[in-house]
């Protein structure tokens, strides 16, 4: 069940704070910390404080769990209480809310007039046309009119799939003109339609996911029955913060993980037990599996110029021929 709430991330390095609102708490706060880590953060003052301290010196918390309806309220209240519009006290830039939104004079000072990279500017035809190739994405071979088209069936409740395979598209790229990722200056009157089937679809989505787990069954035949990766079925269940928003947690889980791998557990079950993605599970355990297959390596050798053949070591050891051979060719 997805938390609506104000959530503060406080940085220990400088005492600073940043406050925020969100409908999912827990999908929120790891958007923050992916951004960050990356160096691609919205706001370039807590971007600065997390280079400069580091992650260890970021904690994220929840201040006040409310309905959406309470969010641009209860935001105001709590950037207002702690002063974080102040650039000594906080990096918020804006006062919070959607509505009547005010900009902190900072922010105001460099982008009025003279200030501001734009004055006086206008942009190329030439720029104009890169931006909107850049808009459109890798599918520049759609024209406006099938755009149209397709954002028009999109609302009209066709699949995405069907539309993948008449246009010749990946379901990745049809999805990315529903999101209003690529193609967005097409038909903008439809963009806010089809958000909000974007929306309702990932709640539809998330509430099968529930109803399945609640039946009993495991996280990869949910994913395979839903049509989603692992990953997304344990972040709705609730399983993915364990791993990406607390670095004490995120040491304690590798642990478990690469004592898993060393008890001979597969990774199907790791993944599924733990609900994580491979890419994560490889980076785990890849320090603790080179040095098991170089003992494993080593343990090869050592059998090989005690005269044993190379089949008898493969099946002992369960590593193919092929690879016994390239490892004791020298021998």
């Amino acid at each position: 069940m997805k938390r609506a709430g104000i959530y503060r991330i406080k940085c220990s390095g400088n005492g600073k704070i940043y406050i925020g609102q969100t409908i999912d708490l827990d999908r929120r706060l790891y958007d923050h910390l992916w951004n960050l880590r990356r160096g691609t953060h919205h706001n370039h003052y807590l971007q600065r404080a997390f280079n400069k301290y580091g992650e260890n010196s970021f904690e994220f918390s929840v201040l006040q769990e409310c309905s959406i309806e309470e969010l641009d309220k209860a935001e105001k209240q709590w950037i207002i209480k702690l002063d974080t519009m102040n650039p000594l006290i906080g990096y918020n830039l804006e006062s919070g809310g959607n509505p009547g939104k005010e900009v902190s004079e900072d922010v105001k000072e460099k982008k009025r007039g003279k200030n501001n990279p734009m004055f006086g500017k206008k942009l190329p035809t030439h720029h104009i046309e890169i931006l909107r190739s850049r808009n459109r994405g890798l599918h520049t071979d759609l024209s406006e009119k099938d755009v149209a088209d397709i954002k028009e069936r999109l609302v009209g409740r066709e699949k995405v799939s069907s539309l993948a395979r008449e246009y010749g598209l990946t379901v990745s790229a049809v999805n990315r003109i529903k999101m209003c990722k690529n193609w967005n200056y097409v038909r903008s009157d439809l963009n806010e339609s089809l958000i909000s089937l974007t929306q309702i679809s990932r709640e539809g989505r998330d509430e099968k996911i529930r109803a399945l787990n609640e039946q009993g069954k495991s996280r990869a035949s949910i994913s395979k029955e839903v049509g989603c990766t692992p990953a997304t079925v344990a972040r709705v269940l609730g399983y993915r913060s364990e791993y990406y928003t607390n670095s004490k947690r995120k040491s304690d889980l590798k642990k478990r993980v690469v004592d898993d791998f060393l008890n001979g557990i597969s990774k199907d079950k790791i993944l599924e037990k733990y609900g994580i993605t491979s890419s994560v599970y490889v980076s785990m355990i890849s320090s603790a599996y080179k040095k098991q297959r170089k003992e494993i390596k080593d343990k090869a050798i050592s059998m090989r110029k005690s005269g044993m053949m190379v089949k008898n070591i493969a099946k002992e050891l369960g590593v193919a021929r092929t690879t016994i051979t390239k490892w004791t060719k020298n021998i």
